[in-house]
């Protein structure tokens, strides 16, 4: 997880208007059937850069409840529109990560504005390491997984998708493993419909499971890749005959790992870079489109054991077959593919150096 406005600015603004306009134009077609009115499509899903109006709608349509869990929240609309929420009665409850939020100069003022304007604000549960779940829940009904935080200042530059699920199992599933954190209470989190994956109990198993399951291809789209097991079921899927495309960002400590992939038959394209604006901070793994079996696991979970084995994290695995999935799954792999694409080819680096 990279630290708030240390990026180099490398971006020409012609890359990221020219980036932003394509995710605006993959989201709209995918846009909640009705927005700001609480009935969200099952599995309807949200690609950025692109307007976050719609999360917006989101939180301003709740009648009796928010429920949010949020690594970075930084953004003055969100905040304004969680204080109007409980201003007008509505419970609201938001969890934000403890372990950087409380320090921050960047978080620490919207902890305090939401907790003066009537919103049940805490920090996270000590138990995880980071609380880098990112999920908002509305009226116990629908909630929204996201692979981004709130936070403005990365809006116009990250790949992010955020999906709605109105799936009655996960949205419970979601809401109790909520309220355990909220009271700092211990929980093993239900899957939900069979389709939820947490961290620190089940995400590494699952997110094994969809790579070692691929037969034809891998379409891989991650900020980090430093989990030894997962790097070692990617080598092991190229070397038995799977087309394994990873889309990642360009920095050197990653090069070590990326060496050992490329090594294997990894097709490795990086972003982020002096020819490509886009920041990949999105999780995601689609294993063998256009199959029967086809399959798309994402969400908050980064590749590193501290993601998959220590932290508070949610993702979902959806398949085909689910009401509204096909066309989620159409979406990423369009939106991954033209990403992998417009990266920059990564060869094999022999002395990375993190001093440039």
């Amino acid at each position: 997880m990279r630290l708030k406005h240390t990026r180099l600015a490398v971006a020409a603004v012609a890359g990221i208007l020219a980036g932003a306009l394509a995710a605006s134009t993959a989201q709209a077609s995918v846009t909640p059937l009705c927005p700001g009115g609480g009935e969200f499509a099952n599995h309807t899903l949200l690609v950025f850069p692109g307007s976050h109006q719609s999360i917006y709608d989101f939180v301003n349509s709740a009648k009796h409840s928010i429920d949010l869990t949020m690594y970075e929240l930084d953004d003055t609309t969100m905040e304004a529109d969680l204080i109007a929420a409980a201003q007008r009665g509505v419970d609201v409850r938001v969890i934000l990560d403890g372990r950087v939020g409380p320090g921050s100069k960047y978080y620490l003022p919207g902890y305090n504005e939401l907790k003066a304007g009537g919103v049940n604000v805490i920090w996270s549960n000590p138990a995880y390491y980071f609380t880098h779940q990112k999920t908002l829940t509305v009226d116990d009904g629908d909630s929204l997984i996201m692979t981004g935080n709130l936070d403005s200042y990365y809006y116009d530059s990250d790949r992010d998708y955020a999906i709605y699920d109105t799936d009655w199992a996960d949205v419970h599933a979601i809401v109790q493993t909520f309220d355990a954190d909220f009271a700092y209470q211990p929980i093993t989190p239900s899957a939900g419909s069979g389709d939820l994956v947490w961290s620190p109990t089940t995400s590494e198993d699952r997110i094994l499971d969809v790579i070692n399951g691929a037969h034809r291809t891998l379409l891989v789209e991650q900020e980090e890749m430093y989990d030894t097991d997962v790097i070692n079921a990617l080598i092991a899927a190229a070397q038995r005959g799977v087309q394994v495309k990873l889309a990642i960002i360009d920095e050197c400590d990653l090069y070590p790992y990326l060496n050992q992939l490329l090594a294997a038959g990894v097709q490795i394209s990086l972003n982020n870079t002096s020819t490509d604006t886009l920041y990949t901070h999105a999780k995601v793994i689609l294993a063998d489109y256009g199959q029967w079996d086809e399959q798309v696991e994402f969400g908050s979970i980064n590749i590193s054991d501290t993601s998959l084995n220590q932290n508070r994290e949610l993702g979902i695995v959806l398949n085909a077959f689910g009401p509204g999935n096909q066309q989620v799954i159409d979406t990423l792999q369009t939106v991954i593919t033209g990403d992998f694409a417009g990266g920059q080819t990564y060869t094999a680096t022999t002395d990375p150096s993190c001093d440039d």
